[in-house]
């Protein structure tokens, strides 16, 4: 089966800085790898351009076949539209928007909004009874949930996370994870861009990089995880998430609640800044802007 996506040679020049140097990688379907490195070693750089958010300054890229370079601005939009899915440690929910309303919102710029998918689509991550709840009045964990189900909600090729638990707590944290082991364990493929090893252990295999070259490849012979369905909540979150058919994330029972327990309080980080969803729709920030390239 052909890789999702092939990564041959890139670099990213910004003047005298090179923010990645010639970076060579292939992603087969169904893997989860786990993007590791402190802040500066490029592994912000190389989501954006996995995303389609940003270009190299020079090699290839090619997202489920299709060449990056020879997509124009508009173009690049499209492709991540329908074959990407972006999780934002920031969230980047639109603030006077409910739960449901930002899930639609991707839903729109897709295709058409289906109410009902979309109510599927957030009770699969627990959050079924704060549907009409605006980001103001979600608990970090929560939002992050909404931003999962936004992400998922257009049945992407691939998944990509930025630093998908940098802003939860302990409880949050291992409520994410069961989530994302749930896609995985589906069938999805999911790239998860981190600082933190205990975050990167959880994939089955973790690139590491440093000052913008990378160092380590390496497949791991028992990621960390919780088997699917353990107490109940990580089976079936795949379904058609992971490119099957049919609405919603899979058959299986929700996510349970973990409420309040981030300490953010009731605004939380991107309450008030809307930028760039997960299905690529919205390219502009309200007040924070679109996530940056760097780090």
């Amino acid at each position: 089966m052909p890789n999702i996506m092939e990564i041959q040679d890139v670099s990213k020049i910004y003047g005298p800085l090179k923010a990645l140097q010639n970076i060579t990688l292939d992603i087969p379907p169904g893997q989860w790898l786990a993007v590791l490195g402190p802040s500066g070693s490029g592994k912000t750089t190389l989501m954006n351009i996995m995303g389609c958010l940003d270009t190299p300054s020079l090699g290839e890229v090619n997202l489920d076949g299709v060449k990056l370079s020879g997509l124009s601005p508009s173009g690049l939009t499209a492709l991540r539209r329908e074959a990407i899915g972006l999780i934002f440690q920031q969230f980047h929910l639109i603030s006077y928007l409910t739960a449901l309303e930002n899930v639609m919102v991707a839903q729109y710029y897709h295709s058409m909004v289906d109410e009902a998918e979309a109510l599927e689509a957030l009770a699969r991550v627990g959050l079924a009874e704060r549907a009409r709840h605006l980001p103001r009045q979600l608990s970090g964990g929560e939002q992050q949930r909404v931003c999962i189900a936004r992400a998922l909600i257009n049945h992407p090729k691939l998944i990509l996370a930025d630093e998908p638990t940098g802003n939860l707590d302990e409880a949050n944290e291992g409520l994410v994870m069961e989530i994302l082991h749930g896609l995985h364990n589906a069938g999805a493929t999911i790239v998860t861009v981190t600082h933190a090893p205990e975050v990167a252990r959880h994939a089955e295999r973790v690139i590491v990089l440093e000052h913008g070259k990378l160092v380590t490849d390496e497949y791991q012979a028992h990621p960390s995880h919780r088997p699917a369905g353990d107490n109940g909540r990580a089976e079936g979150l795949g379904g058609a998430a992971a490119g099957g058919p049919g609405g919603g994330f899979g058959t299986g029972g929700p996510v349970a609640e973990v409420d309040g327990a981030d300490g953010f309080g009731a605004e939380g980080p991107g309450a008030d800044g809307a930028a760039a969803v997960s299905s690529g729709a919205l390219d502009t920030a309200e007040e924070g802007g679109s996530p940056e390239a760097g780090a």
